[in-house]
């Protein structure tokens, strides 16, 4: 039987978990479509998720309770007032 110290690095496996985040740039979407389009977005990552369930790796599992999450952080609202007081006048 083989001492403890001599079975360090024998037969090891890895555990654990990879998180992927990405952004996505959205632009001159009318404001009353935004929810639309986040909802739209939702469906086609859940239709990634399962396709992509299908191609992982051997002894790859997407997690059941994975869930999607989508934060706007970093939305800007303009309206026409704004976009015209951004046009140089003096052209």
């Amino acid at each position: 039987m083989p001492k403890l110290n001599e079975l360090i690095g024998v037969n090891e496996r890895a555990s654990g978990y990879v998180t992927f985040s990405f952004d996505i740039y959205i632009d001159n979407v009318p404001v009353e479509d935004e929810q639309i389009l986040y909802a739209d977005l939702m469906k086609l990552f859940s239709k990634w998720l399962s396709v992509m369930e299908t191609l992982l790796p051997e002894h790859s599992l997407l997690n059941k309770r994975c869930e999607l999450h989508m934060e706007d952080v970093d939305v800007t609202y303009e309206d026409d007032y704004d976009r015209l007081g951004s046009i140089d006048c003096d052209l």
